[in-house]
């Protein structure tokens, strides 16, 4: 059993291992922004300049992320710190933590109740789920970080069942490492107390906020100390996710974004179950109806007390996601993937089981229904690993190759000190070494559909530019593109002086 079990692993490796041999070198460094800035922090810590963002003109202290992440990535920097010939170190060490999440994952299935059989089947769609598979390949904390919540939340589950005190301290501290690794991990502070409080073991509760609360503490403090004082929205965005929340959303606001962001929610639920499922009008009915028997699953997971740390842990961060300025993508949901799994193959067995019992076609017509999305779910899956993961890994390295071309003649042909406005500020810096800031576009068009502020957005480019010391705008065909709320209403080149560079895919401009 122990050799099946191991050739079951590796084969489940398959997937993002053959992904990353034949798309070596992270080739889509800068598809999600975030994931350039924690590599130029990570060379930030290398170099030894401190925790900071590098590629900002003012070179500010990170206080947006926390540490873990980047620091592990700059020992790759400090190994070999030749970019871009380091990424290919940096995506095998993300690689690592792949076999630890589906084991975590196999072990953490057994809280909720479920059989041998049918953990293996859930960690085996873990291994072939698309949105697994592609932050494996990413430099983005989302892989290390549910490892690590998933290995505290398995020894809650422990400590819970055998009232040990130090399992319960041990849990609090892989909490805290969690948050080190991604604030998103801030709820398991309240859920877990709570949990243990039901159970009625408070000093499990105690020994956990203890072994937890120092973390964040500390983390809040390097906040307290170095975080902006006042700023712009530009600088909010880069370092203060509390400050960003404070200076986008309003009380008249909040009820439509709340509600808007329940919209959101579902979708990308259905979604990250079955990839980009929502694509039609039928494809959004099938992607809600998954997503509305992983809820209801998860509620009966609920009453019947099972891997009840997990789902209340779920439930405060959906909570935090819906009162959250930025629409809820399958990212943000990431974390809560394994708890939809289950809470969906709990709502599929139980149908199957009213099936076998009654044999009511009303029962039988939901299991059916139900096991048919599944399979639909497997296809567009395997459709994603086999075709869209490696069309966007080609596509993205083209990109970056293009992009490179326009780097290099900035560089021979504009004096060092110019800053630049620049969606992929970071990547324009780990290049060429040059300060550059991203316009930030406003929140408001993603919950109301009014385009005015992005216009305006487009209007102030000189402005925000002189601001920041900006002398040219660097356009490129890839902008804005993972951000949901620019919709076709942002065109700065009206506002922009002299066209000093065009390629197919790139312009840079002088801001007038």
């Amino acid at each position: 059993m122990r050799r099946l079990a191991a050739a079951l692993l590796c084969l489940a490796l398959l997937p993002a291992g053959l992904l990353l041999w034949t798309h070596p070198g992270v080739p889509h460094l800068g598809y999600f922004h975030d994931d350039s800035i924690y590599w130029v922090c990570a060379r930030s810590l290398a170099a030894g300049a401190g925790y900071r963002i590098a590629s900002l003109p003012g070179e500010p202290y990170q206080t947006k992320f926390p540490p873990l992440y980047p620091w592990l990535l700059s020992l790759v920097w400090r190994l070999n710190g030749a970019f871009p010939g380091n990424l290919a170190a940096a995506a095998c060490l993300n690689f690592l933590f792949l076999p630890a999440y589906l084991l975590l994952a196999w072990r953490w299935f057994g809280d909720f109740g479920l059989s041998p059989a049918a953990r293996a089947c859930l960690a085996g769609a873990l291994a072939v789920s698309p949105y697994v598979v592609f932050f494996t390949l990413s430099l983005l904390p989302e892989l290390i970080f549910s490892c690590l919540l998933m290995a505290a939340l398995v020894l809650c589950g422990c400590a819970e069942r055998s009232g040990s005190r130090k399992t319960a301290a041990a849990a609090g501290l892989l909490g805290g490492v969690a948050f080190l690794a991604r604030s998103a991990a801030l709820p398991l502070l309240a859920s877990a107390p709570l949990v243990f409080l039901i159970r009625k073991r408070r000093a499990a509760a105690g020994l956990f906020m203890a072994g937890m609360f120092p973390a964040v503490a500390a983390w809040q403090w390097w906040v307290w100390i170095h975080g902006p004082r006042g700023g712009d929205e530009v600088w909010l965005f880069y370092t203060s996710y509390a400050g960003q929340w404070q200076r986008a959303v309003s009380w008249s606001e909040w009820p439509g974004m709340v509600w808007m962001n329940l919209h959101y929610l579902v979708r990308a639920a259905g979604d990250l179950t079955a990839f980009q499922l929502s694509g039609s009008a039928a494809g959004l009915a099938c992607s809600h109806v998954l997503a509305a028997g992983a809820l209801a699953g998860c509620c009966r997971l609920a009453r019947s007390g099972a891997g009840l740390h997990g789902l209340a842990f779920a439930a405060l961060y959906l909570a935090v996601l819906l009162n959250w300025n930025y629409p809820p993508n399958e990212r943000l949901l990431f974390p809560v993937l394994p708890v939809l799994l289950a809470g969906l193959a709990r709502e599929i067995l139980r149908l199957a089981d009213a099936m076998r019992m009654s044999r009511a076609p009303a029962a039988a017509a939901a299991a059916g229904f139900l096991g048919f999305l599944t399979m639909a779910a497997a296809t567009r899956n395997g459709q994603a690993l086999a075709g869209f993961l490696p069309d966007l890994l080609r596509q993205r390295r083209a990109v970056t190759d293009e992009h490179r071309a326009a780097y290099d003649w900035l560089d021979r042909h504009l004096p060092p000190g110019v800053n630049a406005v620049a969606d992929h500020d970071g990547m324009l810096y780990l290049y060429t070494g040059r300060k550059a800031v991203r316009l930030l576009l406003p929140v408001g068009p993603a919950f109301t559909g009014d385009m005015g502020p992005i216009r305006r957005a487009a209007r102030s480019l000189p402005d925000f530019a002189r601001t920041h010391r900006a002398g040219v705008h660097i356009s490129t065909s890839v902008d804005f593109e993972q951000d949901l709320r620019q919709q076709g209403g942002f065109d700065p080149a009206p506002f922009l002086g002299e066209r000093i560079y065009r390629s197919e895919g790139v312009a840079i401009s002088r801001i007038r």
